[in-house]
């Protein structure tokens, strides 16, 4: 898991706290756990007068800003048309993704069962993305992750290998494309 991804899952875990209290006892844990030599603020004592000002979340322009510097890029040795085996234009021609989220899951599913990537990333799906002109996600990270939580199509806890549950292999294999039977 890379820095950015680990502050960020902080991040969300944190602010989904309603509890004060319960923050400041998870993160009292959380520095005693693993921080060596340092020891976290005592609960309700005064903020250190040295420390920085905490910062707030960016917003408007700014946050495209901050959130430029994770966008994922192009996996340039990724071949999406081999030799003896359907294209990744052919098999989402055959699935017609319609949504962004068909689209993460029809990605996925092309990368591991038809080239066998034994690890899949956001950049390998965004790769499949710009290779099929679809427009991306604002954040296709965050696309993912949605399609993992709400629908249970991807499994997206460690984003440097992301995973097709059986959920998803369904959905590639019976449903799609959409209003149409396998097989038919």
């Amino acid at each position: 898991m890379k820095e950015i991804e680990a502050l960020k899952t902080i991040d969300e875990v944190l602010a989904g706290l309603d509890d004060n209290a319960a923050r400041d006892r998870v993160l009292r844990w959380a520095c005693q756990k693993y921080t060596i030599g340092a020891q976290p603020p005592a609960v309700g004592a005064a903020p250190d007068p040295r420390a920085p000002a905490p910062r707030s979340k960016p917003k408007g322009k700014s946050r495209a800003k901050a959130n430029s510097a994770t966008s994922p890029s192009v996996v340039r040795d990724l071949n999406l048309k081999p030799k003896g085996k359907d294209s990744f234009d052919q098999f989402a021609a055959q699935k017609k993704p319609g949504s962004n989220q068909h689209k993460c899951v029809v990605a996925v599913y092309y990368l591991r069962h038809e080239l066998a990537l034994s690890s899949i990333t956001v950049d390998h799906v965004y790769t499949c993305f710009k290779h099929m002109q679809w427009r991306v996600p604002s954040s296709l990270a965050n696309t993912m992750a949605y399609v993992s939580s709400v629908h249970g199509w991807l499994d997206t806890r460690n984003m440097g290998d992301i995973k097709l549950t059986t959920i998803g292999e369904n959905l590639v294999e019976h449903d799609l494309p959409k209003g149409e039977a396998a097989g038919s």
